[in-house]
Parts: structure tokens; C-alpha cells; sequence
């Protein structure tokens, strides 16, 4: 998003945030309220947009921090050990087993599953539904990567309306349409791009790393042309909580924050000239990503194991379970080259072929 949009947020924020303190007074709302619509104008005049619009992104900004309260009551009940996910007929039963954690078949058999695989599963909508019983740390990965997903896609609606009338209708269209094939692609370059964000989220959240996946937004995906994120961090295992952004190791290259744009045509032509044309935009805007690089996947690839996935019935780990071992270690190198040193990406594509389910 633009760094202006993100500081109006911000400042929403804390507003929302004073608006619900317990205890506030008829006169400190009002006041509230008064410095709410001198910010809203402000906002409107500057995008050059209706101030209906800045209230309708202020009311998802106060949505975004209630669902964050509903987050905090839900962690509170899982360090209680009690039951915090709403059950719902189709989810899968997600229990405790000697190995970690399984899903529970309606025939009544187990199949061992990671956390990284169930929140891959969730890009494509799959239900899931933990037990009590399941290990508390399991339990609270879980419940913040859905927080996550539920704030990225209020965040995507929020810059939709910030960024769709600063143009013609065909901009206009360009973002609605794009908030509508996220949530449900059928464009083959947007199941391809949740099948490596699938990929990526099972490798940060199940394996011991040395870079995690960030969201890249609507506005990344439109204005800047990336696709997704990935930072550089410290050494991190399994369901830990992520270090602080600062957090970084010392050694090896020095691009710590990437972008990528997916690609899933043979040709490139033109592609490089406008990476290039993102790059200084980037710039321009002070972004935190220091480089923009072009991965491909192949097209075949990615329809044989969607294919493969959905005729298996859609089992825990996505379409790229289907990938061979090679190929999920050569879009890593792909990724990668460039962020780490030539030992690092080996030993991290070393964990790949030990740590990553293989359905092929």
C-alpha cells in the first residue's frame, strides 16, 4: 500500500482502538468523533476521493481491530484448555497423536498432519477444526495465521476502495475484479500463485528455516506487479512465533526483503523492462523490498498437480505435494539465489527432501 494510506490507517486505528476503551464518556466519543471526521477529510482531500469512502474504510479499520479482540479472547480460552474452534459438519477433526498431531477420518482411521499443512489448506478453503486436546502451541499457530488471512482480506478491501476511484472505471474494475479472483481464482496464474504461497507457508511454519513469507497486498499485486514476499530472519523452528523484523542473519547476501512476480507463459519478453519500471517505484514510495525477481512455473506443472489433487480427493498438503522433490527444490533455489549464500539454499533445500510430505 502507499506509505500515506498505511500512516491513515494507522491513525484509524487508534482512534477505533479509543473509541472502544471501557469506560469512555459521552463528551471523550465526541471529541473522538470530531478529530475521526477532521482525519477523514484530510484522507478524502489528499487521495482525491468521496469522504463516504474514508468512512467506509475507518468502519473495516474498527471491524479489523475487533476481530483482533476476538483473537485475544480465543488464545486466552486455548491456555485455558478449552475447546476454542467453532465445529462445523465438513471440517476436518484435527487430534492429538504419539507423532504430533492427526486428522481424523470419518472412517475412524488417522493421517499424521503438520500445522503448515492444514493453514496451506486453508488458502483453498478446506475446514479444519482442532481438539481441545491438541498442543496449545499448535492450537494458538493456528488460530493467528486464520486471524491473519481474515485481516489481509479486509486490508485488500480497505486499499480497493482507497486506490479503485483515484482512476478511470477500468481501474476501478481492475481492483474489483482482482479482490473477487483472489477469493476464489480460476485464473490459472492465480492458482499457480496460491499453490507457491502453499508451498512457502508449510515450509516457514513446519521446517527450521532461515526466511519467512510475508502478504504481499492488492496494491503490491497491481501497482508494483509482485506477487509475494519473502524476508530474510533469524533461525527459526517449527510453530514459533516470528522474531522481530530487525531480527536478521549477519552472514551472506545483502538483499534481506524480496519481491516476486509469478510467471506461468513461456515467454518473459517485456517482463524484465517492467520489473525493472516497479523497481523505481518502489523507490519512489521507500518501499522495504530491495529487489524484484521474475520465478517461473511451469504451466504444465502447475494443471497436473491441481489435477492430481482435486481427482485424490484434495488431501492434507495442496496441489504442490505433487511436485517431485527436484521441483520443489529448484523453485526454492529460485527463490533464494541471490538472498543466501550457496551453502544455506543447500541446506535448506536439504530440508525440503527430509521435512516436506511428497505425494509423488
Amino acid at each position: 500500500m502507499r506509505p500515506k494510506f498505511q500512516h491513515t490507517l494507522e491513525t484509524y486505528h487508534l482512534i477505533a482502538k479509543d473509541l472502544h476503551k471501557p469506560g469512555i464518556t459521552p463528551l471523550e466519543e465526541e471529541r473522538l468523533r470530531t478529530v475521526l471526521g477532521w482525519h477523514k477529510e484530510k484522507a478524502a482531500e489528499s487521495a482525491g476521493i468521496p469522504v463516504d469512502r474514508q468512512e467506509k474504510i475507518f468502519r473495516l479499520q474498527d471491524e479489523k481491530m475487533l476481530r483482533m479482540e476476538q483473537l485475544h479472547s480465543q488464545l486466552q480460552r486455548i491456555s485455558r484448555g478449552e475447546p476454542a474452534f467453532e465445529h462445523t459438519p465438513d471440517a476436518r477433526i484435527i487430534l492429538p497423536d504419539a507423532h504430533g498431531i492427526a486428522w481424523a477420518h470419518p472412517d475412524g482411521t488417522r493421517e499424521h498432519i503438520t500445522i503448515g499443512e492444514i493453514c496451506a489448506d486453508r488458502l483453498w478453503d478446506i475446514p479444519y477444526v482442532l481438539d481441545a486436546h491438541v498442543p496449545k502451541t499448535i492450537q494458538k499457530r493456528f488460530a493467528i495465521e486464520e486471524t491473519k488471512r481474515a485481516l489481509e482480506k479486509y486490508l485488500d478491501v480497505q486499499i480497493a476502495t482507497e486506490e479503485g476511484p483515484r482512476g478511470d472505471k477500468w481501474h476501478r474494475m481492475k481492483y474489483a475484479a482482482l479482490i473477487k479472483d483472489r477469493g476464489a481464482p480460476v485464473n490459472l496464474g492465480h492458482l499457480a500463485e496460491r499453490m507457491i504461497n502453499g508451498f512457502l507457508l508449510k515450509i516457514t511454519l513446519d521446517l527450521p528455516v532461515l526466511f519467512c513469507l510475508e502478504y504481499a497486498d492488492i496494491y503490491h499485486d497491481l501497482e508494483q506487479k509482485i506477487d509475494l514476499i519473502i524476508r530474510r530472519t533469524s533461525y527459526t523452528r517449527g510453530v514459533q512465533i516470528e522474531s522481530s523484523p530487525d531480527d536478521k542473519i549477519s552472514s551472506g547476501p545483502s538483499h534481506a526483503t524480496r519481491g516476486v512476480q509469478l510467471m506461468t507463459g513461456k515467454k518473459a519478453a517485456g517482463k524484465h523492462r517492467k520489473l525493472a519500471l516497479s523497481m523505481e517505484r518502489l523507490r519512489e514510495e521507500k518501499e522495504r523490498i530491495q529487489e524484484i525477481i521474475l520465478l517461473k512455473i511451469g504451466k504444465r506443472i502447475a494443471q497436473d498437480s491441481l489435477a492430481h489433487w482435486e481427482k485424490d480427493g484434495r488431501p492434507p498438503g495442496g496441489p504442490d505435494a505433487y511436485w517431485t522433490i527436484e521441483q520443489k527444490q529448484k523453485v526454492l533455489r529460485e527463490l533464494l539465489k541471490g538472498m543466501f549464500t550457496p551453502e544455506e539454499i543447500h541446506a535448506q533445500c536439504e530440508e525440503i527432501a527430509h521435512g516436506l510430505r511428497h505425494r509423488r
